[in-house]
């Protein structure tokens, strides 16, 4: 199939336009940076324009849409789109319909009404509802259009309806109820398996954990976890009748730029709701910093365990750490399969790890190992995929190998890893 020649001259021109007029009281060389900043962007959207075929690209060509919207929203000292000041535009433009409600001109907006689709976006959580004694109400969230939920998972014409448009971050990434109260819930943002440069970067940089205590009518964000930049998983433990929460919080790259959560990647945990948080993972062997965890799971004993991934500097991956308090100095740490994926000759970073629990038998646990290449295809991206499975049986203490399904069973590790364990 013929390659199709892409037309840059409107995001050029866009771009260069913009440059000029985006910095009216500038000195000359800021605006020269900015616009050779502007052209190297364009230039490089173009490159990856040439990579679609003629047959697959869309009359109205989206992609130069986005690019444009990116330019127009991006800030030139940044060089990134500032995602973290959407929740201080929301509340200002909150308070000025407060402010517009009061005064006697004030007109009631719009009412829309929504049309149906069949298909969504990139799903990273599910999570059914713990208050539906008929199993049929489900959570979900997307990783740029923010949580939905059905009231009848069973019925293909059951609609899914959206909670908010108006968060101030849509990348749902994670979601965890507590058992104690159903009726609140944890919902984590930030989408890390992508934030990293891979053949594209992150489009879901967090802002924390947002909570509800009415089983999802009413939300607020928690301030406490406004620096977790990236949400991974969430999960809530019952520790003696305290609701005990638990966030994996990770850093990631967006738009070129490290974002690192503060105070650092780990595990936090939290015995007030979310007011204050302590983080409780050991520091990498060899380093003085946490782990960072990729995933978190509790088996029916209470024993929490924890996959690890690898961090910005490509430290700490293949990973498992569990423990049976889940506090700092407790963990045990499983780090073989770091040993042997660093000793591969190609696939050698070790990377994400995700763990699955037997809900029948505690201490039957399985695992799964990614490895990571700097530029396994020769087009300067990195890649993890799937390199290793693991058993335990006797809760994480010992651990035998596990035959993989094939050698191409997961060539998207860093962004497709999922493994459960048949309730049966």
């Amino acid at each position: 199939m013929k390659k199709s020649l892409p037309f840059i001259g409107i995001p050029l021109a866009m771009a260069i336009v913009f440059g000029l007029y985006f910095f009216p009281d500038h000195t000359q060389s800021e605006r020269d940076r900015y616009e050779q900043f502007i052209i190297q962007k364009a230039s490089a959207f173009s490159e990856d324009a040439k990579q679609h075929q003629e047959g697959l690209k869309a009359p109205d060509e989206p992609d130069q849409a986005a690019f444009q919207e990116y330019v127009k929203t991006l800030d030139p000292a940044l060089g990134y789109v500032p995602k973290k000041r959407l929740l201080k535009a929301y509340q200002y433009a909150k308070a000025i319909e407060r402010e517009q409600k009061s005064s006697r001109d004030y007109t009631a907006p719009l009412d829309w009404s929504g049309t149906s689709a069949n298909m969504g976006g990139r799903t990273r959580m599910m999570m059914f509802d713990p208050n539906d004694a008929t199993h049929k109400k489900v959570w979900t969230g997307g990783v740029t259009g923010g949580l939905w939920y059905t009231n009848n998972i069973n019925e293909t014409d059951s609609l899914w309806k959206t909670v908010d448009d108006f968060w101030s971050n849509l990348a749902i990434s994670s979601m965890a109820y507590d058992p104690n109260n159903t009726q609140t819930f944890y919902v984590g943002t930030g989408e890390a398996e992508t934030a990293r440069v891979t053949y594209r970067e992150s489009s879901g940089l967090g802002a924390g954990i947002y909570k509800t205590t009415d089983g999802g009518t009413n939300w607020s964000l928690l301030a406490s976890t406004e620096d977790f930049e990236y949400i991974t998983d969430i999960a809530v433990r019952d520790e003696n009748g305290t609701s005990v929460v638990y966030a994996c919080v990770a850093s990631g790259t967006y738009e070129g730029e490290d974002h690192e959560s503060l105070p650092s990647d780990g595990v936090y945990r939290s015995t007030d709701g979310g007011t204050t948080w302590t983080q409780v993972l050991p520091d990498i062997s060899g380093t003085t910093v946490p782990y960072t965890p990729a995933d978190i799971e509790i088996a029916a004993n209470g024993r929490i365990f924890i996959g690890s991934m690898k961090n910005l500097n490509d430290e700490g991956g293949a990973t498992i750490l569990y423990s049976d308090s889940g506090l700092t100095g407790s963990w045990t740490v499983y780090s073989n399969y770091n040993d042997t994926i660093s000793t591969d000759p190609n696939w050698n970073i070790p990377a994400r790890t995700i763990v699955a629990i037997a809900p029948s038998d505690s201490n039957r646990v399985y695992a799964q190992f990614a490895g990571g290449e700097l530029d396994p295809y020769g087009d300067g991206f990195a890649r993890d995929r799937g390199r290793y499975m693991a058993k335990s049986e006797d809760g994480g203490a010992t651990w035998s190998s596990v035959p993989v399904p094939a050698d191409d069973w997961s060539t998207l590790a860093w962004h497709a890893f999922a493994l459960q364990v048949d309730p049966n």
